[in-house]
């Protein structure tokens, strides 16, 4: 119940009291007590309250019986029975202060619901509770998914990190969570009850709190609570680098002999991951109408949106790329399947058979569809292509995943970066012997 001040409380009442009629029902809460005869017992009677608003009315039991003749309609007091006249009294006030929250707040006014609350019951609340939010938030990503802005991958997680969220409520408040009931605080509670009671790792266990951040989000956004309780949240991730294939081991690849028909289209298929940066889904599904040809420079480039994020990846092709892409330009499978630029195995088929290749060439690191696409970022910033360019490539949604995961410096690079500075100080100092450069060894 909406909580006001004696002072506050009689102000609000006065102006419902004076709230204009609609001409046909009165807009006021009617509070009526009469006493009504009780058969069983001759000489009482039992006091019966009628509650009236807008053309409904009921009447209810107050509980109090009295003597006949001892109850005053106009004052609403029982002779010699002060405690009852007092509870009455309290009953009408109960009801009236009821009645005015029910319209500061908006909430449907009927006889009965005020009756409920008055004997102790609780205001409606249209407002969902926790597990209700996470069902609708479901809904609008179904939708979502069925208008081609989320991937089945995206909703699936969804379901996924919902599942761990409630779970860690439950643990800490009860079956029915109410939406302001989570505090600030539970962020970083998750974060422990995510680590420490589900083990997942850091950067999942980010994604479940960003996700449950996202959902207060959708309830402030549906004016289900006034705060998102997590707005301060920053989620830390770790920075991680995966597998990648050093120029050397890239050569050994290229120039390996296979005998196998499946395990060259697979090499093809991988390396033309390292020249371009592709995720395997984008791959799969690139075409010739991707390849466009720049009118400044005649260069020849793909332009791909990413079903991830549905970010542009914009990649020049190389040499070595286009030799793979001309190699299939007449391939049955591509053809028919629309103009696909190479014929791309399932994720799982393709990942056994670069662990075969793997063996076949004499790798020691273990190769799968990601290694591909990692090798291509962390050449791209070796070989002095921007941060922001590669990121382009990737298509990457801001540069900060690019460093986290693709930012791998070269021991060769940092010394051929440090060299360059070096002969760009020697060319200002103009021959000055008191200008000494730092000696870089290699």
């Amino acid at each position: 119940m909406v909580k006001v001040s004696k002072k506050r409380f009689q102000n609000l009442r006065n102006q419902v009291k004076n709230t204009k009629s609609d001409g046909k029902k009165s807009r006021r809460l009617s509070v009526l007590f009469y006493p009504k005869p009780l058969a069983t017992k001759n000489g009482l009677c039992a006091i019966y309250v009628r509650l009236s608003y807008k053309g409904q009315r009921k009447d209810y039991s107050t509980g109090i019986t009295c003597k006949t003749g001892e109850f005053d309609n106009r004052t609403r007091k029982i002779a010699n029975d002060r405690k009852a006249t007092i509870l009455l009294r309290d009953i009408e006030i109960q009801a009236q202060k009821v009645f005015t929250d029910l319209v500061l707040t908006e909430r449907p006014i009927e006889p009965n619901i005020i009756w409920d609350i008055v004997n102790g019951g609780s205001i409606p609340n249209d407002t969902p509770n926790f597990k209700q939010l996470l069902e609708l938030f479901l809904v609008q990503s179904q939708q979502a998914y069925q208008a081609g802005e989320i991937s089945k991958a995206a909703l699936t997680k969804q379901r996924i990190f919902g599942v761990h969220i409630l779970t860690y409520l439950q643990a800490k408040y009860a079956q029915t969570i109410q939406l302001e009931t989570i505090v600030p605080a539970d962020a970083k509670a998750l974060v422990l009850f995510c680590r420490n009671k589900r083990s997942l790792g850091n950067d999942y266990t980010m994604a479940v709190v960003q996700h449950f951040k996202r959902l207060l989000n959708f309830a402030v956004e549906n004016e289900w609570i006034a705060r998102n309780p997590f707005l301060n949240f920053r989620r830390k991730l770790n920075k991680t680098f995966g597998e990648v294939l050093t120029e050397k081991e890239l050569e050994i690849l290229q120039s390996a002999e296979l005998f196998s028909p499946t395990l060259e289209r697979t090499r093809n298929i991988f390396l033309l991951q390292c020249y371009t940066g592709l995720a395997y889904i984008d791959l799969k599904k690139a075409t010739h109408s991707h390849i466009l040809t720049d009118e400044a420079t005649g260069c020849q480039y793909l332009k791909v949106y990413r079903q991830k994020t549905n970010e542009p990846s914009i990649i020049p092709l190389i040499n070595e790329a286009k030799g793979i892409i001309n190699k299939y330009a007449n391939d049955k499978f591509c053809v028919e399947n629309g103009g696909l630029l190479v014929p791309v195995f399932s994720n799982q088929k393709l990942n056994n058979y670069l662990k075969e290749l793997a063996g076949v060439v004499g790798l020691s690191k273990r190769l799968t569809t990601h290694v591909g696409r990692r090798t291509a970022g962390t050449h791209f910033l070796n070989a002095g292509v921007p941060l922001s360019t590669v990121s382009t490539i990737l298509g990457h949604t801001n540069t900060i995943t690019t460093q986290r995961h693709y930012a791998r410096l070269r021991p060769d690079r940092a010394i051929k970066d440090v060299q360059s500075a070096m002969k760009k100080r020697r060319k200002k100092s103009k021959g000055n012997d008191n200008e000494s450069d730092l000696p870089v060894a290699v």
